[in-house]
């Protein structure tokens, strides 16, 4: 029967870069403790963390002469595991999920409001023309208007000019 794969990362004496999938805890560990073998910490350390990603437990591994040992020997401790349910890792996940989920509804709440300010600013804009081509088209009235009234006034004018024409026989009409 097929095992399910599990996922893995090396969290003590610092943060993996590297998740690994496996079917056993010790293939994991032995992925893991390549990855400690790499870097500057190896030196250091008398012991391991890592971490089941998908169960949240945390297992420890002691280092004994700077070797794993899986399974043990004579002249060597067999490697130690420690399970413990990580109730405070879990804790902590979970306020740094909820803390996380809280942090893209604050990003969601002001994208939102960028986009509301941006489609205000663009109905402000509309209006803004709007209203410019409002006055413009006010200001063409006016000033028909006021051209409308000066015809009206020059028509007065002539026909007052005819009147008088028409009273003194010797007058011209411009």
């Amino acid at each position: 029967m097929y095992k399910q794969k599990r996922r893995y990362q090396l969290v003590y004496p610092y943060d993996g870069k590297k998740i690994y999938e496996s079917s056993s805890l010790t293939k994991a560990a032995q992925k893991c403790y390549n990855e400690l073998k790499q870097s500057v910490h190896y030196n250091v350390a008398n012991k391991f963390t890592i971490l089941d990603i998908d169960n949240f437990k945390k297992y420890d591994f002691a280092l004994k002469n700077k070797n794993i040992q899986i399974g043990g020997d004579d002249n060597q401790e067999p490697l130690q595991v420690q399970q413990e349910p990580l109730q405070e890792q879990q804790e902590s996940l979970q306020i740094q999920q909820n803390f996380n989920n809280d942090g893209v509804k604050e990003a969601e709440n002001i994208v939102n409001r960028n986009n509301e300010e941006i489609k205000n600013n663009e109905i402000s804009n509309k209006l803004s023309i709007l209203d410019i081509k409002l006055e413009k088209i006010i200001s063409m009235m006016e000033q028909q208007e006021i051209n409308r009234q000066n015809k009206e006034n020059e028509f007065i004018r002539k026909k007052l000019q005819m009147q008088k024409c028409k009273d003194n026989d010797d007058c011209s009409i411009m």
